[in-house]
């Protein structure tokens, strides 16, 4: 489930965790796309989902460096405290090739989501060339990053 910001897990538990009983019953896995607000995490967590996918929307549109590093330890906080509760951890929205490496380089995140810079990329070089640009940008981060 997504949104273009982060669902409100937490004024909404009972609902979630009853639609994601659903899902799952049905074989459907479940990530909850969640702000980095430490009571969503836990939230999420309760609904039994099994993944989680932090929204890196306010990184992606920080206005300064100093911003942008504020935004990125709230992903990491935000990142840990879903590992720690045993949640598969995913991140994703406005990701680009600029700013993917230090949240591909963040501990525990299964799954990076990018859909739009690639594709836009890819109108100048093909989707092959985009994918594997991508792709080798966020090897290069995560190089020695998991399981930390």
């Amino acid at each position: 489930m997504t949104t273009e910001g982060g669902l409100d897990v937490l004024s909404r538990i009972d609902f979630y965790r009853e639609l994601v009983a659903r899902f799952r019953n049905a074989g459907i896995p479940v990530s909850l796309f969640i702000d980095t607000d430490d009571k969503q995490v836990e939230a999420s967590s309760r609904t039994e989902a099994g993944a989680v996918e932090i929204n890196t929307g306010k990184y992606s549109e920080a206005d300064s460096k100093s911003e942008q590093k504020e935004k990125l330890n709230d992903v990491r906080r935000a990142v840990e405290s879903a590992h720690a509760l045993g949640m598969v951890v995913h991140a994703g929205h406005g990701l680009h090739y600029e700013n993917v490496s230090p949240v591909a380089a963040l501990p525990w995140v299964d799954e990076l989501n990018i859909g739009h810079s690639i594709v836009s990329q890819a109108v100048f070089v093909g989707f092959s060339k985009a994918v594997l640009s991508m792709k080798e940008l966020i090897e290069k981060a995560s190089a020695g990053a998991k399981g930390v």
